[in-house]
């Protein structure tokens, strides 16, 4: 009892202990809102309620800045948000920076917000120090570059529309809009644009005009890249480049014209797009999602080579080939609607399936499933499949007239074929290719009476697939209503 009572009174004297420093601490903050920049123990409160309007650059020389001689802006900051405007709002054309930033910081870490605007050789560098806190309680800063868009009388006075600049934004936690979606907002059209931020989002709005810019470069590490009321990035031609972590890539568009090669980097993150255009797409990533609807143009995940691990890809169509490679046995899950091209596939396991090829496969896998449904009629088109363990399963309607190679290890191997069907399909051992594989590895599902092996499916055609399979698994041969 002794002991009982022992230990209800030290709990009892320990709450109030607690108790009494979480009151001293709120004291203390309490102390600190009244008294900005004053130190106590190791915090300090930080508060600001400031707009700045910069016409001239900061140093002595207070340069005026001209836009329309402007080559290149670049912004560099750490939690401000930046956008790139044209608005009937504006009188001048300026640099607005708001400061309303509130919170808590330890002493050893204060700093005064602090910005500076400097011009060299056409290159104006906005270089904004915010405070660091451990708790924010407004981490309001932004900085707004502004092209002022005025109307008198009726007449329009603009000193252009940014495509005359380069762009560079590098912020850390902070968004980037280009273009304002406010009422008064009016086009934007950057020379390029680069913008990479850690944990914020990339937004494209509508008053953004990016199809005559030579580059597009929008890097977010968990943060999104969106593009609101339109279609997304459309360019004339140039290089566009997405890049994100554990990130979102969501637009209806990606799309450039001519040379220009689209390259999305993605480790972990989701990549969404409807409509992906360019006479190559490179695709270099790690695991993460991809959710594509029509692709215009090769694409290729062999930049993933040496550290693809397991993707998930899902694509209605592709107008062009389709490319995947591992040096490391990766494993993805893939599935393609409709592929008219080449499919050239090497070095992984998974679930590969093409729902209508329309061209031909060069395949080698080591595990898992490959599935391709064949809907072309090419002439003497020569298809490569080998695989390890895989189950290889490949269907075709009618007279497909390719010339196929099936290797496989230990995987079965299965045809699916409608009463269409044309071929001559010939199985041998694959450690003995001299000697046909036996009839009890062979399974024919197809109302079919007659040889095996060689198996000839409508010998009076003239046009067929001719199958040479090596094999030391089974073979199967199905009759669909449908394949």
């Amino acid at each position: 009892m002794a002991q009982g009572g022992i230990r209800k009174g030290f709990f009892f004297y320990f709450g109030l202990f607690v108790l009494l420093l979480i009151a001293i601490f709120l004291i203390i903050l309490v102390v600190l809102l009244f008294n900005p920049g004053k130190t106590i123990l190791w915090m300090q409160y930080f508060t600001a309620n400031d707009t700045y309007q910069i016409t001239k650059t900061t140093d002595e020389s207070e340069t005026p800045i001209d836009f329309t001689t402007l080559k290149r802006i670049e912004v560099d900051c750490s939690i401000a948000d930046v956008t790139i405007q044209r608005h009937e709002n504006i009188n001048k054309d300026c640099i607005q920076i708001v400061n309303n930033a509130k919170g808590f910081a330890t002493s050893s870490q204060a700093r005064q917000f602090k910005y500076d605007v400097l011009l060299n050789d056409g290159v104006l560098t906005i270089d904004v120090i915010e405070p660091v806190g451990f708790l924010y309680l407004s981490d309001d800063i932004s900085i707004t570059i502004n092209i002022a868009y005025k109307i008198n009388n009726g007449v329009v006075t603009t000193s252009g529309n940014y495509s005359n600049i380069d762009f560079q934004i590098n912020t850390t936690s902070g968004n980037v809009f280009l273009g304002s979606t406010t009422p008064g907002s009016h086009t934007v059209s950057p020379k390029s644009i680069t913008a990479e931020t850690s944990s914020g989002n990339i937004y494209v709005n509508t008053n953004t005009e990016i199809a005559g810019a030579t580059s597009v470069s929008f890097s977010t590490d968990n943060g999104s890249m969106i593009a609101t009321g339109l279609n997304g990035i459309s360019l004339n031609s140039g290089n566009i480049r997405l890049k994100t972590n554990k990130g979102s890539i969501e637009y209806d568009t990606v799309k450039t014209s001519g040379e220009g090669k689209i390259s999305i980097i993605n480790d972990k993150g989701s990549v969404v797009i409807n409509n992906l255009t360019a006479s190559n797409i490179e695709v270099n990533c790690y695991e993460g999602n991809y959710k594509i609807g029509k692709v215009q143009g090769n694409l290729s995940f062999t930049p993933s080579e040496d550290k693809l691990m397991s993707p998930n890809v899902r694509i209605t169509e592709i107008n062009g080939d389709f490319s995947m490679s591992s040096s490391n046995d990766a494993n993805p899950d893939v599935i393609i609607g409709k592929l008219n091209g080449k499919a050239n596939i090497a070095g992984i396991s998974g679930w590969v399936q093409i729902d209508e090829m329309n061209g031909l496969v060069n395949a080698t896998m080591k595990d898992g499933n490959l599935h391709v449904n064949f809907v072309d009629n090419a002439t003497y088109a020569e298809d490569t499949i080998q695989t390890e363990n895989a189950n290889v399963t490949i269907g075709f309607k009618g007279a497909l007239n390719h010339i196929m190679n099936i290797t496989s290890n230990k995987g079965k191997i299965t045809f699916n074929v409608t009463n269409k069907g044309v071929f001559t399909s010939t199985a041998y051992q694959k450690d003995n290719q001299s000697q046909y594989l036996s009839d009890d590895k062979i399974t024919v599902n197809i109302g079919y009476e007659g040889t095996k092996n060689p198996l000839i499916i409508n010998q009076e055609s003239s046009s067929r697939a001719t199958i040479t399979i090596y094999t030391n698994s089974n073979v199967e041969y199905n009759l669909k209503d449908a394949v």
